[in-house]
């Protein structure tokens, strides 16, 4: 599904460059260590579709 965004986005404008990546840790670490490391103009950042009480347990980086 990724890849697929990606490519979509690569077709559209061939000047962008695309990168994807699966990060593991703190969100706020994460995120703020890749734009440093990176030099990244823009992240996006994905989530699963949990429902009420899996975001409750499970938290959330909405």
């Amino acid at each position: 599904m990724i890849k697929n965004a990606a490519k979509i986005l690569r077709n559209k404008n061939p000047a962008l460059i695309v990168t994807t990546m699966v990060i593991c840790g703190s969100p706020k670490s994460v995120i703020l260590k890749a734009a440093e490391t990176f030099g990244t103009d823009l992240i996006i950042v994905g989530s699963h579709c949990h429902g009420a009480i899996e975001v409750f347990l499970l938290g959330s980086v909405y």
